[in-house]
């Protein structure tokens, strides 16, 4: 037997990096230090700082025990600065050729004298550069004292038509300039507007290393909020965010991810919030815990990789599924036990692909998953495993195509198993829940999880995330010694690659920050945890391969009408259920599968397979699962949903009968 308590750096730590038990937040709108004052100190903290990272875990975790006592550095919340405008100068006659008088922009045309061009001015306030889609945010004010805010594409800014459009449907705002005019104006607004860099994926910021939420962003020491714009103003430095801006505070519908893709501080930490997801959920929550570490940097993971497994989560209602998916999600924000997408909904694999490309190194929850869900999500499913989106063409007349990215992690959640193909259940690590009957102290446990979510886990994500240096230059040795490790151990030296890369994918960041963060398990329990899952999940597959085999030979022997209906089988009136008489079938499928070089299994095997499918109709009350349908003249039979079943043979031979 393999040992791995023998393994190199498998031994318990010796020390653990002491937990932030309570986060005290300043705020920089009542501090009596000016936002100079603050820049300069942080300016000062870089330099002392030898790492080369721009996101750092000093202002996160500190001390030297895990004692909870507020003797921790703070993380800061940084509040806005209030927005003032540029102060904007009456336009000069000579040189900007026209002037501003009741509200309304005036020019002198030829012999008609001064003529009004507009019942409304623009103040600008915000440039967001963009290299493919630039914007502007402007502020509309009309005779009547009612104003809007715009945000309006260059592109729209360049046409007297497109522009006049957009205004025109905010109100009472008509322009009758000419184009010349418009011009002029622009010429003369554009110089007093700020800049800034919209932020169009959220999560991590490739450039910067910043994290980006929709309601602000964490720089590795401090969140910034964004102003009632949408602006976050970083070392002199501003990025819009557009969830929350005042130009798109109707637009709910555009931004309800977004929406939900919030800084929630909480009251816990990382150690406090493992430590209680251990208690309540077991080896599930060792599994979970890796996972959402390891989503947390998807992007390295990926790129080692190419794949990211999904984390599934199978059982029945009342076992904890929504629970235990929340106590992930919720570190990604305002997410609650209705925030996960159902496969069975109306909407389309294209437009759960766009959700799982706006926010990188996020996480993003379905649920609902059957085996008979529409074909073209399960390859949404294993497309997702795979980093593929989706694509379509650009209008362009070089036949290329745009692909959709895959940025966040996925957890899948059903009462199902993902058995309806190997190469879907290949791509999941399962996780099982049946655990319906619990002690006192058992279900005190889980109150307590509970109100630790409901407070918010922000905390525990930014606890992970300052690690993102770490991982990017420890992730690949610590990935190659998982593998090497998973390859040497006789319990999984034969899995396919697959099944190893995912352990490795999410073991490997575990690894890394076990030196800096405290779990509340080691590697040798961590790596034993998921050796015995996917051992299982293989042995699954496998008995999964053999009943497919056994499917295939039923349907040639239909089809050569080997075995015959109302003796071996018999299908419903309905067409919805197939009853076998498993012992009758069981000699000729033996002789048959012998030719077709199937594995085959012997009677009691295969019957316990057979009963161990997603599509098996068990009986009411029977122990043995088997019930006399009366088909046969009151003769056991297993039963089956025919609609799960492709026997090509057996359907054409039903086709025909209808006919």
């Amino acid at each position: 037997m393999f040992d791995v308590s023998k393994y190199k750096g498998f031994e318990k730590l010796a020390r653990l990096r002491k937990e932030l038990s309570q986060n005290i937040y300043e705020d920089a709108a009542s501090s009596n230090k000016t936002r100079k004052e603050e820049d300069h100190e942080k300016d000062n903290a870089e330099e002392r700082n030898t790492s080369k990272s721009t996101v750092t875990d000093s202002a996160i975790i500190t001390g030297e025990d895990q004692t909870e006592k507020a003797n921790a550095h703070c993380l800061r919340i940084i509040s806005p600065t209030p927005f003032e405008a540029k102060e904007m100068p009456e336009p000069n006659l000579n040189h900007d050729g026209f002037k501003i008088e009741e509200g309304r922009y005036f020019f002198n045309v030829n012999k008609k004298g001064w003529q009004h061009v507009s019942n409304f001015i623009l103040k600008p306030l915000y440039l967001l550069r963009d290299s493919k889609h630039p914007k502007r945010i402007m502020e509309l004010t009309n005779v009547f004292g009612e104003s809007t805010i715009i945000c309006c594409t260059v592109k729209a800014m360049s046409s007297n038509t497109e522009f006049s459009a957009l205004v025109e449907g905010r109100g009472n705002f008509v322009p009758s300039w000419a184009s010349y005019q418009f011009s002029t104006i622009k010429e003369y607004i554009y110089q007093y507007e700020d800049t800034a860099e919209e932020i169009t994926i959220l999560g991590t910021q490739p450039d910067t290393g910043y994290y980006a939420f929709a309601n602000g962003v964490f720089d590795g020491t401090a969140f910034y909020k964004v102003n009632e714009y949408g602006i976050a103003e970083i070392r002199n430095q501003q990025y819009y965010l557009p969830a929350f801006s005042k130009v798109n505070e109707d637009a709910h519908k555009e931004f309800h991810n977004e929406r939900k893709f919030i800084f929630q501080s909480g009251q816990t930490t990382f150690t406090s919030w493992s430590k209680q997801l251990t208690a309540v959920f077991g080896q599930n929550a060792i599994l979970g815990i890796c996972f959402v570490v390891a989503a947390a940097f998807r992007d390295i993971v990926f790129s080692h990789t190419n794949s990211f497994p999904i984390l599934f989560l199978f059982g029945p209602k009342g076992t904890g599924k929504t629970t235990f998916r929340n106590a992930l999600h919720r570190l990604f924000g305002n997410y609650g036990p209705n925030d996960a997408i159902g496969l069975g909904s109306a909407s389309s694999p294209k437009g759960f692909a766009r959700k799982l490309a706006q926010i990188r190194n996020g996480l993003e929850a379905f649920e609902e998953y059957k085996n008979r869900i529409y074909p073209a999500l399960i390859e949404m499913l294993k497309n997702i495993y795979d980093g593929i989106g989706y694509e379509r063409a650009q209008t362009s007349n070089d036949n290329r195509t745009h692909a959709t990215p895959v940025n966040s992690a996925v957890i899948v959640a059903g009462q199902e198993m993902p058995t309806k193909e190997n190469a879907l259940f290949s791509r999941v690590i399962l996780l099982s829940f049946g655990n319906t009957s619990h002690t006192e102290e058992a279900k005190q446990d889980f109150r307590q999880l509970e109100l630790i979510i409901d407070q918010g886990l922000g905390n525990v994500l930014l606890e992970i995330i300052v690690h993102r240096q770490r991982i990017e230059q420890e992730f690949a040795v610590n990935f190659n010694t998982v593998y090497a490790h998973l390859r040497k151990d006789p319990q999984t030296q034969h899995l396919e690659e697959r099944s190893l890369t995912n352990v490795a994918a999410l073991l490997a960041p575990f690894l890394v920050l076990s030196k800096h963060l405290a779990f509340p398990f080691d590697y040798k329990e961590a790596y034993r945890t998921f050796r015995d899952r996917i051992t299982s999940q293989h042995d699954q597959m496998s008995k999964n391969n053999e009943v497919n085999q056994f499917w295939e030979v039923f349907d040639f022997l239909a089809g050569k009408v080997e075995i015959q209906e109302n003796r071996h089988y018999k299908v419903s009136e309905d067409k919805k259920t197939l009853y076998l008489r498993l012992k009758e079938i069981h000699p000729k499928y033996m002789e048959q599968g012998k030719k077709q070089d199937a594995t085959l299994l012997d009677a009691s095997t295969l019957e316990s397979y057979l009963m161990m499918q997603p599509y098996f109709k068990r009986p009411e009350g029977r122990k043995k699962f088997q019930q006399r349908f009366g088909v046969f003249g009151q003769k056991q039979c297993l039963a089956f949903e025919l609609s799960f079943l492709e026997l090509e043979n057996l359907s054409q031979t039903l086709l025909t009968d209808t006919e």
